[in-house]
Parts: structure tokens; C-alpha cells; sequence
């Protein structure tokens, strides 16, 4: 389970009866998402239907295909690994008030991570898993030929869930940081914004220092 998972699990348990979130975990948790699972993998098995025509050689369609599908499993690898160090780090920081290597106070005090990855996509890692299985659904239409199937199905109630899911864990996030809002409107929930989206997410360790001035002026002059 991811740390967002476990984050809005954790936010509805709390909003909601015991029973209703026994028949959450039930209906949606237990049956709906294992039955997403089983059709985001469905284009395999018109690969397979396509391999026993045309052959199981690989072809240079096969080659473009895997590798790209491979890219992309290495971006998400690559993001998840960037959040885990920034949450290694924060908890870190929490416990005992130093500041880790290769790491600033202001992204700590902040609470969530904009660097990276993350300072073009607010969730790169998301965006890469659904890449992943929109890819794998085209691979299926260019072996066969066709413009679209039926395991279409499969990668769009994949996204749709995606969409739905993140906009309940940006909610959550959007009451737990002060700062998120700004995060929102600079960087793109799952694409980039406009090119320089980095520059953007850069200026808001800016922003916070700013604020942190601001608030420490009346204690300078109380002092003075």
C-alpha cells in the first residue's frame, strides 16, 4: 500500500461509521479493485491471441514498445524513490530537529515534496503508472492492427480511478499543509503546467522564507 493510500484510508476511517468502511473495504478495496486489476492486463492477452498469428518473433513494434513500457516503470521507481527519501528525511527531521544531508529546512518545514520529479508533476508517479497501461492497451492496437479495442476498458477505468482518488488525497493534503494550494497552482497534478514549471516549484522555498521573515519582524522589534 502506498503512503497516499494509507493517508486517505486512514482520513475516511475517521469520517465515516465502522460499518460503512467494512463495506468499503469489501465492495470497493477487496472486489472492485481486483477486478480493475484483472482488466488493466487484458491487452496481454490480445498479445497473446496476436503472437499465435503472426508468431512469437519480436518485431521492431515489440522493441519500441517494451522499452518505453520499461522508461516508464523506471520514471515511477525513480519518483517513488525521491518521496520516500523526503519522508525518510522529514520523519527524521521531526525526531530529532536536524535537518539530514542534501536536504533544506524550508522543504522540511514545508511537509511535502516539490523537488525533482515532483516540481513538475505533483504526482510523476501516478502519472507514470497510467502511462504504463495506456501503453500497454496501444501495444495491443498496433499488433492487431486496429485503432482501439475492447481491453480499452481496463487502462480508462484505471484513470478514472486515478483522477478520483487523487483529487481525495489533494484534499487531504490541501488541510494539512499551508502551502499545498500554492504547490496546486504552480505545478500540474499529473503533467507539467507550462516548461518551466521547476523554476516555479524552486520559488516557493522563496515564498516560505518570506513568510517565516515576515512573522519573525514584530519579534525583532518587540526585542529592539
Amino acid at each position: 500500500m502506498s503512503r497516499s493510500d494509507a493517508m486517505s484510508r486512514g482520513y475516511l476511517r475517521s469520517k465515516i461509521s465502522p460499518t460503512a468502511f467494512f463495506l468499503f473495504n469489501i465492495v470497493f478495496i477487496s472486489l472492485a479493485q481486483s477486478i480493475l486489476l484483472f482488466l488493466i492486463t487484458t491487452p496481454t492477452y490480445i498479445l497473446l491471441l496476436a503472437s499465435k498469428i503472426v508468431g512469437d518473433d519480436s518485431t521492431l513494434i515489440d522493441l519500441i514498445f517494451s522499452r518505453v513500457l520499461t522508461g516508464l516503470v523506471l520514471f515511477e521507481w525513480f519518483a517513488d524513490q525521491q518521496q520516500w527519501r523526503f519522508q525518510q528525511a522529514k520523519k527524521e527531521y521531526l525526531k530529532t530537529a536536524k535537518v539530514p544531508p542534501r536536504f533544506e529546512q524550508e522543504d522540511l518545514d514545508r511537509g511535502f515534496v516539490v523537488k525533482g520529479l515532483w516540481s513538475w508533476s505533483r504526482h510523476p508517479n501516478f502519472a507514470a503508472e497510467q502511462a504504463i497501461w495506456f501503453t500497454l492497451y496501444q501495444w495491443s492496437c498496433v499488433v492487431t492492427g486496429t485503432l482501439y479495442n475492447w481491453t480499452i476498458v481496463g487502462a480508462l477505468s484505471y484513470s478514472i480511478l486515478f483522477q478520483a482518488s487523487t483529487w481525495f488525497t489533494e484534499t487531504i493534503s490541501s488541510e494539512k499543509y499551508p502551502d499545498y494550494a500554492e504547490y496546486q497552482q504552480r505545478v500540474g497534478m499529473f503533467l507539467p503546467i507550462i516548461f518551466p514549471g521547476a523554476s516555479d516549484s524552486r520559488k516557493m522555498g522563496n515564498t516560505i522564507k518570506a513568510k517565516a521573515g515576515a512573522l519573525g519582524e514584530p519579534a525583532k522589534r518587540r526585542s529592539s
